[in-house]
């Protein structure tokens, strides 16, 4: 609903993301924190390194990083998000790759665009803060050190020590 509905409890704010002919729509969750995105000097031998723009594979990402020894905050706080009690999207929620976060602020498609500022008028609506900031993906910069962060407000990309605290925002696949 483009509308706030008094009878019903919404879980999260519906935005397309497009990028070199992938498109998706993604529920971004009402709410965000700052954690760690894990243990630096830790290999995750089950992500690959893809350039930023191309992973879009945020919920894998975030079933591997939940079969790894060690704390990978981030994703576990995405993988543990349940804006309802139980039933649909109650599961499935995960820390997106870098590049859906990049398509979220796609500057050479002007539809995902104002796809983001549907998203943060929608958020704003509902008293959230608007998403403009750096937050953590689920693609790993470097195998050792360093994970892939991504600003909404332009798309760019950035990378940081994994053991940085940093935003960190959940979506969920429609």
């Amino acid at each position: 609903s483009y509308d706030v509905l008094a009878d019903k409890t919404p879980v999260g704010v519906v935005g397309m993301v497009a990028y070199a002919g992938i498109n998706m729509r993604l529920i971004i969750s009402l709410e965000t924190t700052s954690l760690k995105w894990g243990p630096t000097d830790t290999d995750v031998p089950c992500l690959e390194y893809i350039s930023y723009a191309s992973d879009w594979y945020g919920l894998e990402n975030t079933r591997c990083l939940m079969e790894q020894a060690g704390e990978y905050s981030a994703a576990k706080y995405c993988h543990d998000y349940k804006p309802v009690a139980e039933g649909k999207y109650s599961s499935d929620w995960y820390l997106p790759a870098a590049g859906e976060l990049k398509a979220m602020n796609n500057k050479d498609i002007s539809a995902v665009n104002a796809g983001l500022s549907m998203v943060n008028n929608a958020l704003q609506k509902l008293g959230k803060a608007k998403l403009e900031n750096s937050y953590w993906s689920s693609s790993e910069y470097s195998n050792i050190t360093s994970a892939e962060t991504v600003r909404l407000s332009d798309g760019n990309n950035s990378y940081y020590s994994k053991s940085t605290t940093y935003n960190v925002l959940c979506v969920h696949k429609l």
